[in-house]
């Protein structure tokens, strides 16, 4: 039983990420098992057992959940990381304006591109975390900044390419609520490309989010060694918070009753408060694990 059990979590890591078509080396499968006490060697003797089943394939030193990729394993891996070092490399200007932002704490690639497995058309999207009182005139000049490269997502289009603002949160509200809490969130968390980082705040928010290692236990020991060991080169803006924090409070609280007014017309499972905002206009939680259970009954069937 105990042996069946062991299949089973391997059998999970690949077939989650065979959803996004994304295979997985044996060292990337044993780092995302939700189960501890399975060792690299386990993991690839399981792995065979798998494969021999039928359940899973590989090539080049590649695993995936059995079905068809759309291109070769290792083509497919090479062309989607190309793609995502694109995107980064064409928003080289957004984030060096982010970066000089005083109220910006840190910022993060999330989605697709942060795992290195963006298609042509993604998006890049990003979690951005603010000082307490200056998420909604630090989200009005970022809007603006992207508007003006003709980069911004509108409620109206879906545009290919675009910028995604879709996560901020502020320093004194960096715990997701427990209804955000799930597996596709904790990957969603710890595969984050940080690549603005003041004063250790990815950290910090890994810190307050430490559900994750309820759901994938060695990622996120790996992630949070990485994060703790992360230098502090990145300047800190505390005193532009002290000068100002009754009149960026005022101003902030001001832009955004003007910013939830003009969305109401559009919200639908979009989350938007003062001190975080999840603009997610799909439920992609639901829609991941639709997926995720198909291709379980499909090898039932």
């Amino acid at each position: 039983m105990s042996h069946l059990k062991d299949q089973g979590w391997v059998a999970l890591t690949l077939c989650y990420s065979s959803v996004f078509d994304f295979p997985l080396t044996a060292r990337e499968v044993f780092w995302r098992l939700a189960k501890l006490k399975l060792s690299q060697a386990r993991v690839k003797k399981l792995l065979g057992q798998l494969k021999q089943a039928g359940l899973v394939q590989s090539q080049d030193g590649f695993w995936w959940w059995a079905g068809a990729l759309a291109l070769p394993a290792k083509k497919l891996r090479q062309e989607r990381e190309g793609f995502s070092q694109k995107k980064l490399s064409s928003a080289t200007t957004l984030f060096r304006f982010l970066s000089v932002l005083p109220w910006i704490k840190a910022v993060g690639v999330t989605g697709s591109v942060a795992v290195g497995n963006a298609k042509k058309d993604d998006d890049l999207d990003l979690l951005i975390i603010t000082t307490d009182h200056s998420l909604w005139l630090t989200r009005l000049l970022v809007v603006l900044f992207a508007q003006k490269k003709r980069r911004r997502r509108s409620f109206a289009k879906e545009e290919k390419n675009s910028w995604c603002f879709n996560m901020w949160l502020t320093t004194g509200s960096l715990t997701l609520p427990k209804e955000k809490r799930s597996l596709y969130s904790a990957y969603d968390l710890l595969q984050i490309k940080w690549l603005v980082n003041k004063d250790q705040t990815a950290a910090l928010f890994l810190a307050k989010n430490l559900w994750v290692f309820n759901f994938l236990p060695r990622f996120s020991s790996m992630v949070w060694l990485k994060l703790r060991n992360a230098d502090r080169k990145q300047p800190s803006f505390d005193h532009w918070e002290s000068l100002l924090s009754p009149l960026l409070a005022l101003v902030n609280l001001v832009v955004f009753v003007l910013q939830r007014v003009y969305m109401q017309q559009h919200l639908t499972q979009e989350v938007v408060g003062y001190r975080l905002a999840f603009f997610h206009p799909r439920n992609t939680k639901q829609l991941i694990y639709a997926k995720l259970k198909k291709k379980l009954n499909h090898v039932r069937e």
